[in-house]
């Protein structure tokens, strides 16, 4: 994208000095056509760093995430931490991850609790709690919608 117009001006100068057929014309086009290449891949190189910085905000708040998944945070503070606003944020959350943060983090949340629900040490309700849902019918929603089964189903019974 040539917002500025630079490319554009480029361009036309290019033309106007080819049409006028003077002397040494292919040394100036050459000129012109490595200034185009330049600001061409100026712009492209400025991308793919804003898309990088991005990218590495997002990880820090999924890492942030991974070791704080019982905490209530909020998408609004995780949006802070990265410098970004909080619809931002979400847009870019989302695109690098498939899943909005709230998604994410409840995904997390259910991966250990199946790992504790199958350790056998703990009951459903206590896992509720220790997981950050202090209400047991909104977990185990959300258990059955990760993994479709109870989370009782999980807790292994020895005989």
């Amino acid at each position: 994208k040539d917002k500025k117009g630079d490319i554009k001006t480029l361009f036309e100068n290019a033309h106007r000095y080819y049409m006028q057929h003077e002397k040494f014309v292919s040394l100036k086009l050459k000129s012109f056509f490595y200034r185009i290449t330049y600001v061409v891949f100026r712009q492209l190189d400025h991308k793919s760093y804003k898309e990088e910085e991005t990218a590495r905000e997002i990880y820090k708040a999924m890492i942030y995430l991974d070791d704080n998944y019982m905490s209530k945070v909020t998408t609004e503070e995780l949006a802070a931490m990265c410098n970004l606003s909080a619809a931002t944020f979400r847009r870019y959350f989302k695109e690098y991850n498939n899943t909005s943060p709230l998604k994410y983090k409840n995904h997390l949340r259910m991966l250990h609790a199946q790992d504790m629900l199958r350790s056998g040490f703990y009951t459903a309700s206590e896992v509720s709690q220790l997981v950050g849902c202090s209400d047991l019918s909104h977990f185990n929603k959300l258990y059955r919608s990760e993994f479709g089964a109870n989370p009782s189903d999980e807790i292994p019974t020895f005989d």
